[in-house]
């Protein structure tokens, strides 16, 4: 930020947390100028620049056994699974990625929004 105020003198910029389709529709109409956000293939084609900040990584976690072994074996073909709700951004994502990689299928027993 401190990089872009010394181009045009001063920049003035609004973080807010939001939904993601609604921070594109926001950047669709012109009502802001970027947002940040986690690769997304609707935001890597025109009209939309993109630049790659950094990379993240998400991680398969369970709780372990007595002797410190996860109590759920992730190479088997259905595991218990928290996991987004179909219609969120993070549920559409990963069960993209998933989809993409044949990954695990989860019996789903509790869903995050």
């Amino acid at each position: 930020m401190h990089s872009l105020t010394a181009y045009g003198g001063e920049f003035v910029y609004h973080v807010e947390a939001i939904d993601v389709v609604q921070a594109v529709n926001t950047l669709r109409e012109g009502k802001s100028d970027f947002i940040i956000s986690f690769r997304d293939e609707d935001l890597m084609q025109s009209p939309f620049c993109c630049l790659k900040l950094f990379e993240s990584e998400l991680y398969p976690v369970c709780a372990a056994d007595a002797q410190g072994h996860p109590v759920f074996d992730i190479t088997q073909p259905q595991v218990p699974l928290l996991n987004y709700t179909a219609t969120s951004y993070m549920g559409r994502l990963v069960n993209r990625h998933l989809a993409e990689v044949g990954g695990i299928t989860g019996a789903r027993y509790l869903s995050l929004r």
